[in-house]
């Protein structure tokens, strides 16, 4: 959690401006409400979701496609159930008759974020599995993210940039292809007995 909070807080700082110079002019200005609320939630989110894709991947195994979209309409509840429980603790010693309708509406919006939640996870292939990446992998994420995230220093830099990090998915692919494996044996307990799942040198699975 302590990763996610800093990794996702700095990504949208110094992720979402430049996500947002990539849009067409009239959609990055556009003033609109509603369209200003689908642009930057959406952005924000998915800035968010690159910053944080190692370090899920790393951890869990798995990264969502849809937590972009999902957060449209869950981060408003969030805001909204954090505000009800400061407004319980706050009323709570004073008047408890106050205190138990924030409560009581702040059980309401909890059920219907799990509600939500249930829903777009139950959508085909919400979760994608991804084998957990070297620290060599994360690095090197990182380092292409920082690349194409820092401010130009030049029109040199602007036209090497895009080289560099191209050079670096190149060596982490030659890496990768070229690293001896082990022979991996992972033993899960699945409750009526094991399962056994062998992964050779070869990279044959059994």
């Amino acid at each position: 959690s302590f990763q996610l909070s800093f990794i996702a807080t700095l990504i949208i700082i110094a992720g979402y401006p430049k996500l947002k110079s990539l849009l067409p002019e009239r959609w990055g200005r556009s003033q609109v409400w509603w369209a200003q609320w689908l642009r930057d939630g959406l952005l924000v989110s998915l800035a968010a979701q690159l910053g944080t894709a190692p370090v899920l991947t790393a951890t869990f195994y798995q990264v969502s496609w849809v937590a972009p979209l999902a957060n449209l309409f869950l981060g408003p509840l969030v805001f909204l159930t954090t505000t009800l429980g400061v407004l319980t603790a706050l009323t709570n010693p004073i008047f408890f008759g106050i205190a138990r309708l924030f409560s009581a509406t702040n059980a309401l919006v909890l059920q219907g974020m799990i509600y939500l939640s249930t829903q777009f996870s139950n959508i085909p292939f919400a979760l994608l599995p991804i084998a957990a990446p070297s620290y060599l992998a994360i690095a090197g994420y990182y380092t292409i993210t920082l690349l194409l995230l820092w401010p130009p220093l030049g029109s040199t830099w602007k036209r090497v940039r895009p080289a560099l990090a191209g050079a670096i998915i190149i060596l982490l692919r030659w890496q990768n292809y070229n690293s001896s494996r082990p022979l991996e044996i992972t033993i899960l307990d699945v409750g009526q007995g094991d399962a056994i799942f062998i992964v050779c040198p070869n990279g044959k699975k059994i």
